[in-house]
């Protein structure tokens, strides 16, 4: 998802592995926004989608499938709220590390 919002530029990508996750960052600042789908697609597409199929057709082993996306998808959910504050704008710098990141706003003399 974030090699689109990237503008499909590969050397843009950083791969990264720790304790806490695995996946990809972006080394430039994308807008909020884009990231925020990129953070709730996963756990969308193959916690809840997998799971509620599972129930409604009866498949245990798809349904306890979806439960194991749902909690792998647990700390992109927590990221993604904790971004709630944030506005759609603003530009978000990862770091190397998981679920660390910097807000670059955008829009400083906006009054809500």
């Amino acid at each position: 998802m974030l090699y689109w919002f990237s503008g499909k530029d590969k050397k843009l990508l950083h791969w990264h592995f720790d304790w806490t996750g695995v996946g990809f960052s972006l080394t430039r600042p994308i807008p909020l926004k884009f990231y925020r789908v990129s953070l709730l697609l996963p756990g969308i597409l193959l916690g809840v989608m997998p799971a509620i199929h599972g129930f409604c057709t009866g498949e245990a082993n798809i349904f306890f499938l979806g439960l194991f996306g749902i909690l792998g998808g647990t700390g992109d959910f927590l990221f993604w709220y904790s971004l709630r504050a944030f506005d759609d704008e603003d530009l978000l710098l990862s770091s190397k590390k998981a679920f660390q990141a910097t807000i670059i706003k955008r829009n400083y003399g906006k009054n809500d």
